[in-house]
């Protein structure tokens, strides 16, 4: 397997380009294959250890602020 430096992904996908905040400025698409018999699962929630709080929150109030997350109010199930 080979492997690629920042420069040559970039040329050989233009539209994959750094941006000022060193966050891909678009995110794309994936698929996600999955056998027809697998079962859902739930998890319980994850703690966030306490120092990790804010910076946290900040990320979410960024990705909001860019149109990636959507906030919602309420249970999603």
């Amino acid at each position: 397997m080979s492997t690629q430096n920042d420069t040559d992904v970039t040329e050989s996908h233009p539209t994959m380009q750094p941006s000022d905040d060193d966050k891909p400025s678009e995110l794309g698409t994936a698929r996600l294959y999955t056998s027809q018999d697998a079962k859902p699962k739930v998890l319980p929630c994850r703690k966030i250890p306490f120092a990790l709080t804010q910076r946290v929150k900040d990320e979410l109030e960024t990705l909001v602020k860019r149109g990636i997350l959507v906030p919602i109010k309420g249970p999603t199930h």
